[in-house]
């Protein structure tokens, strides 16, 4: 039977609302990148949070820095650097093998960030907390990959929920609202990789599953 290739651009079976959800696709796929997810957490517990909005703008500005930058900033970078010389051959990362690499380096990265966050930078609990998340996600993803394609963008939106919600219990704060949009960006995540065809709904099921059970229990434990 002829494999017909449904999202090629030249194909001309594809009509322009494929195209535009496709882009549209792909822009979620980006924005939510899960090494994404510690930058929004940020933004929920310093700007969305009733406890914590109103300290001062300087130190919200230190805290994102100290957070986002080892956990976000520096393992995309050097995912990027892996494209550039070769190691990865695409950031989606579509063959699992692909993935064991950058997974590994994040992982280490985020590991020597809780060292110094517990032993050289004081830093707020849950900021702590949400780090640790990080890495947790991070090594249940880096045992499951090379025997299987679980869906890294889920597990990041699956943390995310589980931090929002837990942050919002602990801190005896209205939370509904901040929960419903992580809902929500959960369920698009979801489409978007179900459209691009870059997992199955197992793939994504249990992604989500591993997100919100390591937040869970970086949140919780003792």
């Amino acid at each position: 039977m002829e494999n017909i290739v449904i999202f090629s651009e030249d194909a001309k079976c594809v009509t322009p609302t494929q195209r535009l959800l496709r882009k549209v696709a792909i822009l979620l796929s980006v924005a939510f990148h899960p090494m994404m997810m510690p930058i929004y957490a940020m933004m929920y517990i310093l700007y969305g949070n009733q406890l914590w909005s109103a300290l001062p703008a300087a130190y919200k500005t230190t805290m994102i820095l100290y957070i986002c930058i080892p956990t976000s900033v520096v393992p995309l970078a050097m995912l990027a650097l892996m494209v550039m010389f070769g190691f990865v051959g695409d950031p989606e990362m579509p063959n699992k093998s692909e993935r064991i690499l950058p997974i590994t380096v994040s992982a280490t990265l985020i590991a020597i960030a809780c060292f110094v966050m517990h032993n050289v930078v004081e830093l707020p609990l849950p900021m702590i907390r949400l780090v640790e998340g990080m890495f947790i996600m991070l090594l249940l993803a880096g045992l499951v990959t090379p025997f299987w394609k679980i869906s890294l963008h889920a597990i990041g939106v699956g943390a995310l929920i589980a931090y929002v919600s837990i942050v919002g219990i602990m801190s005896m704060s209205d939370f509904s609202m901040a929960a419903s949009v992580a809902f929500a960006l959960s369920g698009l995540v979801a489409w978007s990789r179900l459209y691009l065809e870059s997992h199955t709904p197992l793939q994504l099921l249990m992604g989500f599953v591993v997100g919100c059970l390591s937040m869970t229990i970086a949140m919780l434990h003792v």
